[in-house]
């Protein structure tokens, strides 16, 4: 299912395995934030890793796409859901941070939202915040 390019599965193993990936992806639905952070983690680092060539993420993609049921693909959204939002938060406060035209004040304020809503897309917000 995951396979490397020089590995080949015959149909009766990839039968047998298919079935994996949908588990994890409904592992994602665990009760506690740092299961899901853990799960994503997981899922993203091996279905997408950041050092494969962009055609190489789209070819997973839709493979991974046409192998999970529906809860699974609902999962997937939102990792990548997640995953966005936190990069746009990160971007934001960065650029929050470089802008010279803000008074002090204003951009302290700025700081410690944007802050708090990082916190939110890690395990455990409270610890995160001191």
């Amino acid at each position: 299912v995951m396979s490397s390019d020089d590995e080949t599965l015959d149909q009766t193993d990839y039968d047998r395995i298919q079935w994996i990936p949908n588990k994890l992806f409904h592992c994602f639905y665990l009760t506690t934030p740092e299961d899901r952070l853990c799960i994503s983690r997981c899922i993203l680092s091996c279905v997408v890793p950041v050092t494969l060539l962009p055609k190489a993420k789209v070819d997973r993609l839709i493979t991974v796409f046409s192998i999970l049921d529906d809860n699974a693909i609902k999962a997937l959204n939102e990792i990548l859901r997640n995953r966005k939002r936190l990069r746009q938060h990160v971007q934001d406060l960065i650029s929050i941070h470089c802008d010279t035209e803000l008074k002090e004040e204003e951009k302290k304020k700025l700081l410690l939202t944007k802050t708090i809503m990082i916190n939110t897309c890690l395990p455990d917000p409270t610890k995160s915040c001191d």
